[in-house]
Formats: C-alpha cells, sequence, structure tokens
C-alpha cells in the first residue's frame, strides 16, 4: 500500500470517529448545513447562467434565444422588449446573487452552531473521562497534559468538524459552478479546470506528510510549552530565591519559538497555492477564451468570457477553500487520534461517580493482610497490614516520611487498591466493585496539609463545589467556629466574602489550614481524616480544634497523621508505621519514643 493511500485511509477514518462520537442532534444539524449549501449552490448556478445573456444584452448580441433563462423569459413574457428584458435578468442576477449570499451566511451561522455544540460536548465528555480516571492515574501524568486536551485538542477537534463540513461543501459549490461551465463551454472550461487541478494536486503531494508533522511537531511542543509555564508558576518562590528566572524565560522563549516557526510554515503552506492559482488562473481565461474558442468574434466570445470569470472566481475561492480545510484536517491528525484515544478510554463510564447513595459504616474498617506497590518496578510501600479501626475511635497515624502513612490512608479513603490484600467495611468488600468506593468516599472528609483554595470568596471555599443558593449558612457558622476562624473573619470587611486569592495567596498557612478544617466540618462526615492538617497552627490552637473534634460526635470517627506524637494524647489509640509495617499500635501513653 502506497503512503498517500495509507495517509487517505488514515484521515477517512479519522474523520469517520469524530463523526460517530458526536450525538444525533449534532448530526441532524449537518443536514441542516447540507441543506443549506444545497440551496446557495442552486442560486449561484441560476446567477451564472443569467450572466452571459446579460452581457450578450449589453453587447448587442442579437441570438439571445440560444440561452436557456431566456427561454424561459419569453415564455413567463411573450411580449417582453430587450429592454425588458435586460431589467428582468438584471433582477434575476441580482436577486440569486443576494439570496446565495443570505444562504451562505446561514450556511455560517449553522456551522458555528454546530461547532458550539461539538466543543461543549467534547469539553463534557473529557472531563468526565478525566474525573472517572482513578487516583493512580493522576499520579502518572503531568497535569499540563489534562489542560492542553481540554483546550487546544477540542478546539482542534472542533477545528477539524468544521473543515470536513467545508471540504464537502467546496467539493458540492464547486462540481455545481463547473458543470454548469463545461456545459457553456466544454473545452475552454475544461483545460482551465485540468490546469488547476494539476497545480493543487502537485502542492497537495509535496506538502501533506510535511503538514501532517508540522502539526505533530507543534503539538508536542505546545505540551512542553504549557508543562514549562506551569513548573515555573508553581516554583516561582524558588525562582525568586535562587535568581533563576533568566533561565527559566529562556525555556519558555525557546519553546515558543519552536512554535511559531512551525506554526508559521503550516500558515504559508496552507496560503501557498491560493496567490500562485488565482494569479495563473485569472490571467489565462482571457487566453484560453480567446485562443480556444471557435469563433473569431470577441463580441461573441466575450459573454462566455465573463461567465467563465464570474465562476472561476467563485470556483478558486472554493477550490483555496478545499485544499486549507483538507490541510487542517491533516494538520489536527495528531491531536485528533490523542484526544479520540483518550475519550475512548473508560468510555461508558458516564457519570457513576455522581452516586448519591453512601456505603453503611456501622462497625469497623478492616485491613486484611494489605500490600501495595505504585508499579511493578518499585519496592512496596506496605507489606501485609491487618488492622481493624472500630467506629467512633480516634486514631493518630505516625511514622518518619516515607513509612507508609499517607499510603495507608489513600487505601482507606478508596484512592488506592492494594496491590494484594482486601479492604472491609463491615462485611462490604470495599474494592470489590467501583460503586462501593464512590458510595464509601461519601462518609469521608479528608484535610490534607497542603489544602486547595479556590480564588473565591471564604463562604464559596467551605462550602466548596456547592452553588449558593444551596449553601447552609448555619452549617457555615457552626464550621467557622469549630475551626477558630471566627476571629479572622471578623476583622476582615467583607467578611465571608472575603477573596481568598490563588490557593488562599491572602491567608497564612494557619489560615489556609483551619479553612481546610472548616470545610470537612461543614460535610459533618462520619470519618474525619486529618492528614498533617494542623502542622501550620500555633499548639494553643491546635489543641482547641482537635479537643472540639474528639468531643462533638462519639459516633463520628476520626483518623490523623501527624509528626508531633505529642497532639495525639488525647486519641484512643496511636498506630506507627515503619518501612511499610504496623510496628506499634496502643494507647497513647505506651508508645514508646
Amino acid at each position: 500500500m502506497t503512503d498517500k493511500k495509507k495517509d487517505f485511509l488514515a484521515t477517512k477514518s479519522t474523520i469517520i470517529k469524530i463523526v460517530q462520537s458526536i450525538t444525533g442532534s449534532d448530526r441532524i444539524k449537518i443536514l441542516y448545513i447540507t441543506l443549506s449549501v444545497i440551496i446557495s449552490s442552486a442560486f449561484d448556478l441560476i446567477s451564472l447562467k443569467a450572466l452571459s445573456p446579460l452581457i450578450s444584452n449589453l453587447s448587442n448580441v442579437e441570438n439571445l434565444n440560444k440561452y436557456f433563462i431566456v427561454r424561459i423569459i419569453y415564455f413567463l413574457f411573450p411580449n417582453a422588449t430587450n429592454s425588458n428584458l435586460l431589467l428582468i435578468i438584471c433582477v434575476i442576477f441580482a436577486f440569486c446573487v443576494f439570496f446565495s449570499a443570505l444562504f451562505k451566511l446561514i450556511t455560517l451561522y449553522w456551522t458555528e452552531t454546530f461547532a458550539e455544540n461539538v466543543a461543549l460536548y467534547y469539553t463534557k465528555k473529557a472531563y468526565v473521562n478525566i474525573f472517572s480516571k482513578p487516583y493512580i492515574y493522576f499520579l502518572k501524568k503531568n497535569s499540563s497534559e489534562f489542560l492542553i486536551l481540554t483546550t487546544r485538542y477540542i478546539d482542534q477537534a472542533v477545528t477539524t468538524m468544521k473543515s470536513v463540513i467545508n471540504i464537502f461543501s467546496s467539493l458540492f459549490m464547486t462540481t455545481i459552478i463547473i458543470a454548469t461551465l463545461l456545459i457553456s463551454n466544454f473545452k475552454v472550461t475544461f483545460n482551465i479546470l485540468l490546469f488547476t487541478l494539476i497545480i493543487y494536486y502537485v502542492i497537495i503531494s509535496f506538502f501533506n506528510k510535511k503538514l501532517y508533522f508540522l502539526g505533530k511537531y507543534e503539538s508536542q511542543e505546545s505540551r512542553r510549552n504549557i508543562k514549562l509555564v506551569q513548573e515555573s508558576i508553581g516554583s516561582i518562590k524558588d525562582i525568586i530565591l535562587n535568581k533563576s528566572q533568566d533561565y527559566f524565560i529562556n525555556q519558555i522563549l525557546n519553546s515558543t519559538k519552536t512554535i511559531k516557526g512551525f506554526l508559521k510554515r503550516i500558515n504559508i503552506y496552507l496560503a501557498f497555492p491560493r496567490y500562485m492559482v488565482e494569479a495563473i488562473g485569472i490571467a489565462s481565461i482571457l487566453l484560453f477564451g480567446i485562443l480556444l474558442n471557435d469563433t473569431d468574434s470577441i463580441i461573441e466570445v466575450l459573454p462566455f468570457i465573463a461567465s467563465l470569470a464570474f465562476g472561476l472566481q467563485k470556483v478558486l475561492p472554493l477550490a483555496q477553500n478545499f485544499y486549507l480545510n483538507y490541510s487542517q484536517v491533516r494538520t489536527n491528525m495528531y491531536s485528533l487520534d490523542y484526544l479520540l484515544g483518550f475519550l475512548e478510554e473508560n468510555e461508558n463510564l458516564g457519570n457513576k461517580y455522581l452516586s448519591k447513595k453512601s456505603l453503611k459504616f456501622s462497625n469497623y474498617i478492616k485491613f486484611n493482610d494489605v500490600s501495595f506497590r505504585y508499579d511493578k518496578k518499585s519496592e512496596f510501600s506496605l507489606k501485609g497490614i491487618n488492622i481493624e479501626i472500630k467506629r467512633g475511635e480516634s486514631v493518630g497515624i505516625v511514622g518518619i516520611t516515607g513509612s507508609g502513612k499517607s499510603t495507608f490512608i489513600d487505601i482507606l479513603i478508596g484512592l488506592l487498591k492494594p496491590t494484594k490484600g482486601d479492604v472491609f467495611i463491615d462485611d462490604v468488600n470495599l474494592y470489590s466493585k467501583k460503586s462501593n468506593i464512590e458510595s464509601w468516599q461519601k462518609n469521608l472528609s479528608h484535610v490534607p496539609q497542603e489544602v486547595f483554595l479556590a480564588d473565591d470568596n471564604i463562604l464559596k471555599n467551605i462550602a466548596f463545589g456547592l452553588e449558593k443558593n444551596v449553601i447552609d449558612i448555619k452549617k457555615i457558622k457552626k464550621a467557622v467556629i469549630n475551626s477558630q476562624l471566627t476571629n479572622f473573619i471578623k476583622k476582615q470587611n467583607k467578611g465571608y466574602s472575603y477573596i481568598v486569592g490563588e490557593r488562599g495567596i491572602n491567608l497564612s498557612g494557619g489560615q489556609r489550614q483551619r479553612l481546610g478544617i472548616a470545610r470537612a466540618l461543614y460535610n459533618d462526615p462520619k470519618i474525619l481524616i486529618l492528614d498533617e492538617a494542623t502542622s501550620a497552627l500555633d499548639s494553643k490552637t491546635e489543641e482547641k480544634i482537635l479537643n472540639m473534634i474528639l468531643t462533638r460526635d462519639k459516633e463520628q470517627t476520626c483518623i490523623m497523621i501527624t509528626h508531633r506524637e505529642s497532639t495525639l494524647k488525647n486519641f484512643d489509640r496511636i498506630i506507627k508505621f515503619k518501612d511499610g509495617y504496623i510496628v506499634f499500635d496502643g494507647k497513647p501513653e505506651e508508645l514508646t519514643l
């Protein structure tokens, strides 16, 4: 199989996948667009047929009955004079040109509406897919991949859909106009058409692979560029302290220069045929019209030359539009394959993660010989863990960095599936099916050491992910009191409307952690998990918050990871991890350093 055939089949396969991936209502919009194109083409055809007799009338050519449209006019208006005939033809021509333009605008409207719907559909589908991925998937991926996927690649998919529609529209309109010109004068039209097709064929053959690889390299470099920007902004404190601004600026500039270089070449390749074909094609109209026409009379030739010029004035932009859109499909092919491949992963997950029921938790959480490692090449982070946590217990988790504490918690809250062993919630095997995990997580609130805060007000950050009209203000105030945030909020002029800034930049570390605790308490969870969630608090504030948590609800299970073992003095028990094993499980007073 030749490379050209392979490229064609690959392009065809991707286009079919795109069409299959959209909804039925969007496919119906394609029918509206097609109907609009047909009507517009019909008006183009009539206006083209009206032009020759119009020029002939203006040139005083006597034999006007040879034109089909003139015969129809005389049939409808038998007593029409030449002046009346001229007026009628002018009206028909103007009418058709106007309505052709009108239906082109209607086509544009439906195409853009279609593009908008497809963009929203792909965006929703991409995010449903992203949010349905297991936690370990995100540990292995850079966030820049999701960013470019949900912005650039979706935009390119929509552009490609529009390009496919434009390709078929251009083909249909071009066929109508060329067929009309061929009927009028086969020899002249055929030679000009053949000349134009040869030029485009040579150009497409030459640029086809180049456009695909330029699109691929530009797409890959764009991912790297986004990654560089994210990493530089994320580490801005270190950059300032290390005075490494120039290094990161140069990295980003070099990457941007590479992207712009690829885009420059792509744009030149896309525009190249237009200037060549327009210059040579239009100049050839007179030459072919005079040299290849059977008559020597310029008066007789003039109407056809005018029709030919008018026809080609429409055909050449359509031909360029066809080439431009085909080239864009080829340029976007790599990004499209990447997007479609991602959307096909876990395609049937749908909105299962929005399960409404919570898993019943009445007695215990039990780890049965649980071991875990992140992949086959890495060592086990947890090794044969056997432990039971009863409902209503307060449990402290201690151990040095890398001892297995965080892995234990991630398995408990349903983020990491054990490599070996089972986790039971009462008598239910947590990891036996996905719905168990989703239902279990509705019982939990987890407060990490670094709390994520949106660039929004305090109210929306406590009631995170909720619309304002469903927020319970009484619960908000109670959570604020219990997290020791009351005085801070009172000091702000805007109170609960105070904007915390991106990632809580307007707050201190302790205020961010207290806001995270308030968020967890607002949800009134059955299991509260504090993962180094008080590390930035002073000992007095920490003690007040922990005493409140341990006394407010005897049915609530509290699990806390901390490096400060002294903070766990009032907990029911302490579990100590070392090298993936549990080396202590008992009362706080029994733990020896």
